[in-house]
């Protein structure tokens, strides 16, 4: 089960606020593999000087293996932030980076971790 919003913040539709939030159940067969997952996440977008674009998100979820043979909960939290801007007609350059934190109640899946990320879009038309 899952819903998306994306709310315009703006009469120019350039700002916006976009929220999804979700339940989801994995019925797998073994208990070890059966989890209920809830989701929220939040990103603010909008353009930036240059004609560039930029967001700001924050994410959490916590998934319960409740079935297993040692529950397992696990609560993650991630803050990201982007930028994009069109290099030429035809190519679009972006930057990603992101901060993770995931506590768990079984020592060996509780972790941190930052991403860095560059990506380049290009478009094509004849």
């Amino acid at each position: 089960l899952k819903t998306a919003q994306t709310f315009m913040l703006d009469k120019a539709m350039k700002e916006a606020l976009l929220a999804n939030l979700s339940l989801a159940v994995n019925t797998a067969k073994g208990d070890d593999k059966y989890y209920s997952r809830y989701d929220f996440s939040t990103t603010y977008v909008r353009p930036g000087k240059w004609n560039s674009t930029w967001n700001v998100g924050l994410a959490w979820y916590w998934m319960s293996y409740s079935k297993a043979a040692t529950k397992r909960d696990d609560k993650n939290i991630t803050i990201s932030a982007g930028l994009s801007k069109p290099i030429k007609d035809w190519m679009t350059w972006g930057l990603t980076g992101n901060f993770s934190s995931n506590s768990s109640n079984i020592e060996s899946n509780a972790y941190s971790k930052y991403v860095l990320m560059t990506t380049a879009t290009f478009n094509y038309s004849k």
